[in-house]
């Protein structure tokens, strides 16, 4: 078995008022055997998202979308999946706390499948999943700064 993985994504620099990033990847994967040539088996898988957040005073929307697309010729039609998500968010006791609704899995297609190919098999593992579901969680800050906007290590602090 021979695996490649290419991927990329474009965001926006300035994220005072709004961060958005969109991509994608794909998955080569190259199954070979030398018994039985019968068996061989070339396929790509491919993964397209985009995420964005939109920051209005102390209030954050955000949204994400991941579509997962699966080859047909091997996994069969109908097999690609959509998880979106979206999500709601106050920054309150001078940008120390934060309280957060996310509702999960909107169009209800979180199947918990997953492939795995090795030496000998290609395998399709389903699972079964949550679903729909709604969260709401608070987060307080310990830290002397206050919360964080646009990701790990960039201080995007509101005043």
């Amino acid at each position: 078995i021979i695996g490649s993985r290419l991927g990329g994504n474009i965001e926006n620099r300035r994220k005072d008022r709004f961060d958005v990033r969109a991509g994608g990847s794909l998955s080569f994967n190259d199954a070979s055997y030398s018994l039985n040539e019968e068996l061989d088996q070339s396929y790509i898988n491919s993964t397209l998202f985009g995420n964005g957040s939109l920051y209005l005073g102390s209030w954050t929307l955000g949204s994400e979308l991941t579509y997962r697309i699966f080859d047909q010729d091997v996994f069969g039609p109908g097999e690609n999946v959509a998880l979106w998500e979206a999500s709601i968010s106050k920054l309150f006791m001078g940008d120390r706390a934060e309280i957060r609704l996310v509702a999960f899995d909107l169009l209800n297609q979180n199947q918990g499948v997953r492939f795995t190919s090795s030496a000998n098999f290609i395998q399709e593992q389903r699972t079964q999943s949550l679903g729909q579901y709604v969260m709401l969680n608070f987060v307080y800050h310990l830290g002397p700064r206050g919360m964080q906007r646009g990701g790990p290590g960039r201080d995007r602090r509101r005043r």
